[in-house]
């Protein structure tokens, strides 16, 4: 298990996406931690096969700098964070977990980072980490010092996606039923749990995900309430795999986390859902049973 040197509450709060960064490589010991980072064994909550790459680019190559796939929207970042997994059933859900993982460690190390899942040049990337035939690169990150002011350009990208906004807990978290919400006193220790993953970043900020508590139980089924056209964007314009199915993964890594934090027992399970109904385009994903 991944030990973080900080609060993983307090990660998630401090973590954000920053596009601008201070140029210049990062210190070997840093480097050293993130290399450290990746080389431990991390099968992830659905035992998927993921690994991880960290490569370098000038800031004043734009070539290579296009290449990644920032189209500009990067600025001053020498280093990325490229994860690399085999395809199967769970594996963008696995990834998502422990791409976030890789991020709230990199916060710990007073880092910044960016999710970039969409309109990379992954044939470019895969010439410098070398993918197997079955393997596939569903995202990566910029790392390094952040810029002390935001760019313009970064101000128009927050504010176009929404990345201070956060849905409200009543359209997010429901009590036994999706027509019936969760309140807070009823989560009990899993408010916090609960809380953090409504702060966790996703796609475009959308928060695909919705969990239902079972009635005055610590079990919780986690859904992917699917957005159409922002799937059929992802998949035709940006040439991006189910983006959503990673938002699942990276609400599964705040879960876990803040109830390890919590010392809150319990394990991820494929549970039989509760048969009720199911909003449209709503679909189960994975389940947290408590003890």
């Amino acid at each position: 298990m991944v030990q973080f040197n900080k609060s993983v509450i307090d990660l998630i709060k401090q973590r954000s996406s920053w596009r601008a960064y201070r140029s210049g490589p990062l210190e070997p010991k840093v480097l050293d931690a993130l290399k450290k980072h990746f080389a431990e064994d991390r099968p992830g909550p659905f035992n998927c096969e993921a690994r991880f790459h960290l490569i370098t680019r000038q800031v004043g190559d734009v070539g290579k700098a296009r290449k990644i796939g920032t189209y500009g929207t990067i600025t001053g970042a020498e280093n990325y964070i490229v994860g690399v997994i085999k395809q199967d059933e769970k594996a963008l859900e696995n990834f998502g977990y422990l791409m976030e993982e890789t991020i709230l460690y990199a916060t710990a190390l007073n880092l910044g980072t960016c999710w970039l899942g969409g309109a990379l040049h992954r044939d470019d990337l895969a010439k410098e980490i070398s993918p197997a035939p079955d393997e596939y690169i569903p995202a990566m990150t910029p790392v390094g010092r952040i810029a002390e002011k935001r760019g313009i350009q970064d101000h128009i990208l927050r504010w176009s996606v929404r990345s201070e906004n956060r849905k409200p807990w009543e359209e997010l978290f429901f009590a036994g039923q999706f027509s019936k919400l969760l309140k807070k006193n009823e989560a009990g220790a899993y408010a916090e749990a609960l809380e953090m993953v409504r702060l966790a970043p996703s796609a475009s900020n959308r928060q695909p995900w919705r969990i239902l508590q079972e009635e005055k139980k610590p079990f919780y089924h986690f859904y992917l309430q699917r957005n159409s056209l922002y799937g059929q964007i992802a998949k035709n314009v940006l040439q991006a795999e189910d983006i959503q199915r990673l938002d699942m993964g990276i609400a599964m890594c705040h879960f876990e986390k803040t109830a390890q934090e919590l010392d809150l027992k319990g394990e991820w399970t494929q549970a039989t859902p509760p048969a009720i109904a199911l909003p449209p385009k709503t679909e189960y994903c994975v389940s947290w049973r408590g003890r």
